[in-house]
């Protein structure tokens, strides 16, 4: 327990992931006092979704991920993944014995179909400062950013254009220098024009690619920032919507809506309101209508109906009726 505690403090999304096993220990914990409204199934869906755009937001370090257990559940939530390529993938280091040097040697050493690496290859995240292990010949600065693969070469070139060196294609040592240089000093990348470059791109006939630009400088200048909002206190109506799974243009006046009445309660009329309290005659048995004097009613429950139908309004539940 205290080393679980230990655990949380430094690292609660690692420890959390723990839970998310085939018994589904994730739901017993105490998500608030609203969780029983809540469906299980609608809850679990819920929370592997948030758990899958926490994991892929902080990426996964497989390397990391073999030495230490607890670790290696976050790996179930990469994308393009999933749990049993996962569980396989980690199976597949620990026999081999070998670290991840690079993304591309998911590819070129641990046989990683191309699809599955185009999709996973992103929040896989290789950790050069924590493994000193790692062979420096093959080290890839940008393994280590959420910048994919498919774009290095231009992440490669905003370093080069940055720092204005001459783009050499051949020389791999400059564009490594170019790389390193920019994030540590990620300043100089202000001044790159990414519009224009986005432009060109499209003359290259790519699609509009400002977006992917702008994320790759953003990456360059705080490698793995913490992108998640502030946290703030739901409102009463934010509950509401998040229980009934309506939201403000499906849930609003003027609405024509179904529902379904559950319970009728009754309360004492007050100053010189009438009486609504149905009557029994005790010699045949029948009830009678407070509002329309009928008298033949033969079940309570047909009065109640038809006051519902004629709009009359009961507030605050009580134990009769």
């Amino acid at each position: 327990m205290a080393l679980s505690i230990c655990r949380r403090l430094r690292d609660p999304l690692a420890e959390f992931s723990q839970l998310c096993n085939f018994a589904n220990d994730v739901l017993n914990l105490p998500w608030g006092l609203l969780k029983k409204f809540v469906a299980s199934e609608r809850l679990k869906e819920c929370l592997y979704e948030e758990f899958m755009t926490r994991v892929n937001e902080v990426g996964v370090d497989l390397n990391f991920a073999v030495e230490h257990y607890h670790y290696q559940s976050m790996v179930q939530f990469v994308c393009g993944l999933g749990p049993r390529k996962g569980d396989a993938l980690l199976k597949l280091l620990k026999q081999n014995n070998e670290n991840l040097e690079s993304r591309t040697a998911l590819v070129t050493n641990f046989k990683l179909g191309s699809r599955v690496f185009l999709n996973c290859a992103g929040f896989i995240r290789i950790n050069h400062a924590r493994d000193d292990s790692l062979n420096t010949e093959n080290v890839q600065l940008l393994d280590s950013t959420r910048i994919h693969p498919e774009t290095y070469i231009w992440a490669t070139k905003m370093a080069i254009d940055a720092l204005e060196y001459d783009d050499d294609e051949e020389d791999t040592n400059i564009k490594q220098r170019a790389i390193e240089e920019t994030m540590e000093d990620p300043e100089k990348l202000r001044d790159l024009d990414l519009d224009a470059f986005a432009i060109e791109l499209e003359r290259q006939e790519y699609p509009d690619k400002r977006i992917t630009l702008y994320d790759i400088r953003d990456e360059l200048t705080n490698r793995y920032a913490d992108k998640r909002v502030p946290y703030h206190a739901l409102t009463d109506e934010e509950r509401f919507y998040l229980l009934s799974n309506e939201t403000p243009e499906t849930f609003k006046e003027g609405i024509i809506t179904l529902c379904k009445v559950i319970a009728i309660a009754r309360r004492k009329p007050k100053g010189d309101e009438p009486d609504i309290q149905p009557k029994r005659n005790e010699e045949n048995g029948m009830w009678q209508c407070p509002l329309c004097l009928r008298d033949n009613f033969p079940e309570l429950s047909e009065i109640w109906n038809t006051l519902i139908l004629q709009g009359v309004v009961l507030d605050k539940r009580s134990g009769s009726g």
